[in-house]
């Protein structure tokens, strides 16, 4: 009996519940180093919310056309490399790029930030 092709769609969805299982697991671990990287409680909805909230001012996600999450990604994340240098942002500052340098900084929150924005391309 051969493998069962899955449609784009019910890829789509599965790759959505993956990730979805996967920030859900490391979601206590990222919330504690964030709060303890920030100085401050740190909670699912301004940790998303700082991550995702200039979405469309780094990557321009009305007008953009994305191939893949790839692309969208990296247009992402050089719009925020280009607000921060724009900004002469440094990671003690309190601003909310400076708050994402910090958090960044952290190689399981970095990880944690790429599914998050992959989910919601998604």
């Amino acid at each position: 009996m051969g493998k069962v092709l899955l449609t784009d769609e019910e890829q789509r969805r599965e790759m959505i519940s993956l990730l979805t299982e996967d920030l859900e697991n490391r979601r206590d671990v990222v919330l504690e180093k964030a709060s303890r990287l920030l100085h401050r409680d740190v909670t699912v909805c301004s940790l998303h919310g700082k991550i995702g909230g200039k979405n469309n001012d780094y990557a321009d996600c009305v007008n953009g056309r994305f191939i893949n999450f790839q692309s969208f990604y990296a247009t992402w994340m050089s719009g925020f490399l280009d607000r921060c240098e724009k900004n002469h942002v440094i990671m003690e500052e309190g601003s909310s790029l400076s708050e994402l340098l910090i958090l960044f900084s952290d190689q399981e929150i970095r990880k944690y930030e790429i599914f998050h924005l992959k989910l919601k391309f998604l």
